[in-house]
Formats: C-alpha cells, structure tokens, sequence
C-alpha cells in the first residue's frame, strides 16, 4: 500500500508499494525499486501485531458509543495531529488512537484503559545515551538523573540496528525503576532483548535508541534519540 500526494495538477509525492514498484526518497531525492515478495515467512512480530489488532478491534466494539465517541474528539484535537512520510499532517481516527494507545501501554505492561489520556503531553527526556559493544554488555541505554522516577509516566525505548532511524526496530519497555545508578544517572542493560531480536552487532556498525516518556494512561510525548556505533 502507498500513500500518494496530490497537487499542482498532477502527483507530488509517493511513499509505500504500487503495482510491485516501491516508492521512496532520501537525500539524492526521490527514487523507485522494483518490490520482490520476502523468501521468509512472516516473522514472529508480524503475526503477533496483526493478532493484537484483532484483539483491539473486538475490544472496541465492548467500550460503548459514549467512549468510542470521547476518543473521536481527543484524536481529532490539534494536539494529536501526526505527519506522514510525504509531510502531510493528519489526524488518526478515534479508533486508531486507542489501538495505539493501549498497544503503548502494554509494552511497560500497564493496564489497558477504555478512555482518552487525561494527562499533559510529557517532554521529551534528557540525557539520553546508548552503547554497543561486541563482548560484555551488549547494549545498554542510559538517561539524565532529573528523568529516574516518576509515579505519572514510564520510559520507553525503541532499539534499531542499521542505517538510518526506522529500520529493523524493536520496541523494548522498561519502568525507570529498572535503571542502576552511574555517575552521570541512570542506566539499563538491554541486551538480552538487543540479541534477541539483532543478534550481536558488528564492529562498526550503527546502532540509534529512541527513547520516550509515556504517562499511565497512554500519553506518549517526543522522543529523544541517542546514535553510536558497535565497539
């Protein structure tokens, strides 16, 4: 599926798979690939979200008009407003936003909730770092001391191996509490999850966490991301 931008008369802009061509950009500009279906089966991650959207669909149906409608009116706040590949800015439906919302909250395993977030948008955390390395701790992430606890949100990271931001990611949930204290705050060792989804990264080779803070009930604010390289 792609999305594609009208205007001046004619397309602007393409992002995703048409006809077995995929369509993409970077910093030479725009460019097309001929798609090839993937020689694996669908991975463990895949099955298991579209089994979450199912799950979440059903559960919908079960809050009740009154919710549903108190959903359609938060998503289409100004506030909620998201961008896409093509830099368009649009809003998810309510549906969407509470698929979304629950899907955030069960990966630091909090409760599910049937409303909208009530809460502020949290900022951005600080002091956000990352190491890779071959042997020893494989991949840890660490953040400023002024981010280690509060009872009104989490951390959440996002680990991801590769060239750029967006490739081959891993979400990984952890409450700030799991952090040990170093001399310049906190930090976690991530790599049991690290390994097992990258394996061991080679020397050399890049590695970005994005790490957010997420209130308990669904609001999760921007990221920080924190770059390095496999040592």
């Amino acid at each position: 599926m792609a999305i594609v931008l009208y205007g001046g008369g004619g397309v602007t802009g393409i992002r995703g798979s048409i006809g077995g061509v995929t369509f993409s950009a970077n910093k030479s500009g725009s460019f097309a690939r001929l798609w090839g279906r993937p020689s694996t089966q669908r991975s463990v991650l895949q099955v298991t979200a579209r089994r979450e959207l199912g799950f979440w669909a059903q559960a919908w149906a079960g809050i009740g008009a009154v919710d549903q409608a108190a959903w359609d009116v938060w998503a289409a706040d100004p506030a909620q407003e998201l961008t896409n590949a093509l830099g368009v800015v649009y809003n998810l439906s309510g549906f969407q936003a509470y698929v979304r919302t629950n899907i955030w909250l069960a990966t630091v395993a909090r409760a599910a909730v049937s409303v909208p977030p009530v809460s502020s948008k949290p900022a951005a955390p600080t002091g956000i770092g990352m190491t890779l390395a071959k042997t020893g701790p494989v991949c840890e992430v660490g953040w400023g001391a002024l981010e280690h606890f509060s009872p009104t949100w989490d951390l959440v990271a996002e680990l991801v191996i590769g060239v750029s931001i967006g490739r081959l990611a891993v979400p990984i949930g952890f409450k700030v509490l799991a952090g040990v204290q170093v001399p310049t705050g906190f930090v976690v060792d991530l790599s049991t999850q690290f390994v097992a989804r990258f394996g061991l990264s080679e020397v050399g080779q890049p590695g970005f966490v994005r790490v957010w803070k997420q209130t308990i009930d669904g609001y999760r604010g921007n990221p920080s991301i924190a770059r390095t390289v496999t040592v």
